[in-house]
């Protein structure tokens, strides 16, 4: 009698997780479908996100932002539409955009290019806010000196631009 209990208790486990399973590659089937429709209704026009403002662009990615395949996709749309106009201000942010998603061993790249994009504009979020990440991602490499170096220059460009909240955040 114990024996059929326990075996019931294991089937019914097995069952649940088969479930969610199933479940989580039904929702991730559907992803893959509204990324298909998505393309085919763009497909004759692939700058088709050249065409919303930034403020869109900006909305619909930050919308997205837990979506890892929608939020690059409004990111990126940002960055060359920002690119195609030669803006370095909303490079910035465009390079920000994707830093906030991006693999780790690409991160310190777009951190480097909010700094270059950034580095002449007078500006009060950049290039410090650039700075500071690039802190913090030494930080959590456990290269405490580079760390210290990007949480100092930071610092600086807070104080020179009167960024009271980049100020109080290193």
């Amino acid at each position: 009698m114990k024996k059929n209990k326990s075996i019931v208790k294991v089937l019914l486990i097995f069952l649940c997780v088969l479930f969610c399973f199933i479940t989580n590659i039904i929702n991730s089937q559907s992803k893959v479908d509204e990324f298909r429709n998505w393309n085919k209704q763009n497909k004759n026009n692939s700058d088709t996100l050249l065409l919303k403002t930034y403020r869109q662009l900006e909305s619909s990615f930050l919308k997205y932002k837990q979506d890892s395949f929608l939020s690059k996709i409004y990111a990126n749309g940002y960055l060359k539409k920002a690119k195609k106009e030669k803006d370095s201000l909303r490079l910035a942010n465009g390079y920000y955009y994707i830093s906030k998603i991006c693999d780790d061993n690409l991160l310190i790249n777009y951190l480097d290019s909010i700094i270059l994009v950034s580095k002449n504009l007078k500006n009060v979020k950049y290039p410090g806010v650039g700075y500071l990440n690039k802190g913090v991602y030494y930080y959590h490499k456990e290269d405490y000196n580079k760390a210290l170096e990007n949480y100092l220059i930071a610092q600086k460009y807070a104080k020179n631009n009167n960024n009271t909240l980049l100020f109080i955040t290193i």
